[in-house]
């Protein structure tokens, strides 16, 4: 189950465009809570859980807001790090870039409208794949066109000539461009590219047109 917790129901359904998450398929992977009562038995997170958690959740007593109470908002999280269930983070505060912990599979912050306006395509993905990919949250759905341009990024670097080509990091860099294209025979191939006596003329454009392809396209036209 997906679990989102936000306390502010108005404006996740109205300023956020939230209210599709009351329509099937929707409604049959997510939870939606917008009120915790202190003395009510908290969610029972499971390991296949996925918490997506509104930063400012109060405590509720009786319907009543506990001013400066936060105990069930650091009990989910703390059952969510036991459990080892992807978490989000998500606040109006947040207005720096995400941070994505890929090791722990977690966004530790989010901007609040940023999280709204992937939401959908983060649960469209998981409705085709069964899939939690948190980096289209964290990202915007075409985050391998993202992880792409910052390899490409490194690797025009070391085609700088006061840098100098170090082969050992330009085979690496190509290894790891391939693999988030999802195409092994790709990298033999880039590898052969970066090797000609003009590489800025070929390698790199090449490189560049796969990534404006996934831009475009969401995968790869070119082989």
């Amino acid at each position: 189950m997906i679990y989102l917790i936000d306390d502010d129901r108005f404006r996740q359904q109205k300023e956020y465009t939230g209210g599709f998450l009351e329509k099937v398929p929707y409604s049959t992977i997510v939870r939606c809570i917008y009120q915790l009562n202190i003395d009510d038995k908290i969610i029972s997170i499971q390991k296949d859980d996925v918490v997506l958690l509104h930063l400012s959740l109060p405590d509720f007593k009786n319907n009543l807001i506990l001013e400066g109470s936060t105990t069930i908002y650091e009990s989910l999280i703390d059952n969510a790090h036991a459990h080892n269930c992807p978490l989000v983070i998500f606040s109006n505060g947040f207005n720096q870039e995400p941070e994505f912990d890929t090791v722990k599979n977690e966004i530790k912050t989010i901007n609040k409208r940023e999280f709204y306006l992937r939401l959908k395509d983060f649960l469209d993905k998981y409705l085709s794949t069964e899939k939690i990919e948190l980096r289209i949250l964290a990202y915007g759905k075409n985050f391998i066109a993202r992880e792409l341009s910052s390899i490409f990024d490194q690797i025009s670097r070391l085609f700088t000539p006061s840098i100098g080509l170090n082969q050992e990091e330009l085979y690496l860099l190509n290894k790891q461009f391939a693999e988030r294209v999802g195409s092994v025979e790709l990298e033999s191939k880039l590898l052969q590219l970066s090797q000609i006596e003009n590489p800025r003329e070929v390698y790199l454009p090449y490189m560049e047109k796969i990534i404006l392809s996934f831009i475009k396209y969401g995968r790869n036209i070119y082989h």
